[in-house]
């Protein structure tokens, strides 16, 4: 009992992670967010990097690729457009965005 109990409560949270991560995903950014870049791979990219701002023009300033537009864009959107535009540098970048701040205030 006490193991389906486990199987059903891991299967929720299962569930509850995809929905979480569909719905960052949909999130519209905007200027004054803060995100993290994360390309496995890519040394300007990874675990340590730290967080860009997107600015007043709605603008980011990205290693390797200048300035980016983001506001306006999906988290989604601007991980294809990332993904497309890292293609010309390696076989299939892997590209993840997370919204640390939400126009100043920092996510929980």
């Amino acid at each position: 009992m006490a193991l389906l109990v486990l199987l059903l409560l891991l299967a929720c949270l299962l569930v509850a992670d995809d929905v979480l991560r569909s719905a960052a995903g949909k999130y519209v950014l905007s200027v004054d967010d803060v995100i993290q870049i994360r390309v496995p791979g890519l040394r300007e990219y990874g675990a340590h990097t730290s967080s860009i701002r997107i600015g007043p023009s709605g603008d980011v300033p990205l290693p390797l690729l200048g300035k980016v537009h983001a506001a306006g864009l999906t988290v989604n959107s601007m991980e294809k457009q990332m993904t497309a535009k890292l293609s010309r540098l390696m076989n299939h970048p892997d590209v993840t965005i997370m919204v640390t701040e939400f126009a100043s205030r920092p996510a929980r």
